[in-house]
C-alpha cells in the first residue's frame, strides 16, 4: 500500500500473510494513510536503501483537519535509521466563555445585612422548628432572603477569555 514496487523482495507470501491482520484492521476501522505513497521512512544503515515501513493513519473524521504529514530526513537523529514524521492538524481551541459570577469582595456588607434583615422580617416562616415541614419552610424563606440580598448587592464579574486555566 505504501512501499515502492522496487522493494518487491519485501512482498513475499509469508510477509503478506503476516501483514494481513494489519490490513484487516485498517479496513475494519476505516483508517486512512496520511503519508503520501512513496515517501521513504527508513534508510537501511548497511545498504542505504530507502524503504517505507512506517506510516501514519487517521480516522475519516480527522482527514479534513490534516494540514501536513511528511517525513523529515534532514532531521534524522544520530544513529537512527527511521526518519522523523511530522503531522500537523488544525484543531481549533475555542476561547473560554464562562458565565459571570458573583464578586463578593465588592459587597458593601452593611447594606447587604439591612436588605437581608428586612426580607427575613417580611418572610412567613414558623416561629419554632418542630418538624421536617417547619424546617423546609424555614429553609425556603432563608434561601429566598439570601438570594434577594445577593441579587441586589453583589456585583457580577466576568472572566477574561485570555486568563490562564490554572
Amino acid at each position: 500500500m505504501w512501499d515502492e514496487e522496487r522493494n518487491h523482495h519485501l512482498f513475499t507470501p509469508a510477509a503478506l500473510d503476516l501483514a494481513q491482520p494489519l490490513f484487516d484492521r485498517l479496513r475494519e476501522f476505516d483508517l486512512h494513510m496520511l503519508l503520501s505513497h512513496g515517501l521513504p521512512t527508513l534508510e537501511a544503515s548497511n545498504t542505504k536503501n530507502l524503504t517505507h515501513p512506517d506510516n501514519v493513519f487517521s480516522l475519516e473524521g480527522l482527514l479534513d483537519r490534516l494540514l501536513t504529514c511528511s517525513v523529515l530526513p534532514k532531521h534524522q537523529p544520530p544513529k537512527a535509521d527511521h526518519f522523523l514524521i511530522a503531522t500537523s492538524l488544525m484543531l481549533p481551541l475555542p476561547a473560554t466563555q464562562e458565565d459571570p459570577y458573583c464578586n463578593f469582595q465588592m459587597v458593601i456588607w452593611s447594606e447587604f445585612e439591612k436588605t437581608l434583615r428586612r426580607t427575613l422580617r417580611s418572610g412567613s416562616g414558623p416561629a419554632e422548628i418542630t418538624c421536617i415541614d417547619d424546617f423546609e419552610q424555614t429553609r425556603k424563606v432563608l434561601m429566598s432572603a439570601l438570594n434577594a440580598a445577593v441579587e441586589k448587592h453583589v456585583p457580577f464579574i466576568s472572566t477574561s477569555q485570555y486568563r490562564k486555566q490554572w
